[in-house]
């Protein structure tokens, strides 16, 4: 538990290499537990999910939580995390940079087409995206980012910065984007 500048505490959820499925138990748990502390997800492995399935796990936990929840989102870094789930590690990046923005649509708007490359599926007028989060116009988002083109990737998404320790993850220095 770390405390904010505001007072109040935050709980952020284990690394990436536990279950986002129970991760969000976890943090529905704790939305129920208490009333005041911001609940986060750091990280959500992106091209381990389906975009829709995040945006329906991400305003859950925000409507569970009374509008507390922030997301962090990842492109995961471990390649058996990916592999094992046979999702090519080459193409991660390339992956979470096509989800990304169709997560945010669907934040924003009720249906949601994509035609891209590794995402095809169109919402006509027997779907939408339900439920809808509290915080408006979605939760606070961050992203894990460790090399320039993440880090410049994030800052043109509008997305807060989440850095680790590693040494990799020392090129902000270096990221225009920062700049």
């Amino acid at each position: 538990m770390a405390s904010k500048p505001s007072g109040l505490p935050s709980i952020t959820s284990p690394a990436p290499t536990a279950p986002y499925r129970i991760r969000s138990a976890y943090l529905a748990y704790l939305a129920a537990k208490t009333t005041r502390i911001k609940l986060g997800a750091a990280v959500m492995v992106v091209p381990l999910h389906h975009p829709m399935r995040i945006v329906e796990n991400v305003t859950s936990l925000d409507i569970l939580s009374n509008g507390r929840f922030q997301l962090g989102l990842s492109s995961g870094y471990p390649s058996y995390e990916l592999e094992g789930l046979g999702i090519s590690y080459e193409q991660r990046r390339e992956i979470q940079q096509e989800a990304i923005p169709l997560i945010f649509k669907g934040f924003h708007d009720k249906r949601v087409n994509a035609n891209g490359k590794h995402f095809k599926f169109k919402m006509d007028e027997q779907y939408e995206v339900f439920p809808q989060s509290i915080q408006k116009p979605h939760p606070p988002s961050y992203m894990d980012a460790g090399t320039n083109e993440s880090m410049q990737f994030a800052a043109e998404q509008g997305l807060g910065l989440m850095q680790d320790s590693h040494p990799w993850s020392r090129s902000w220095r270096a990221c225009p984007a920062l700049s």
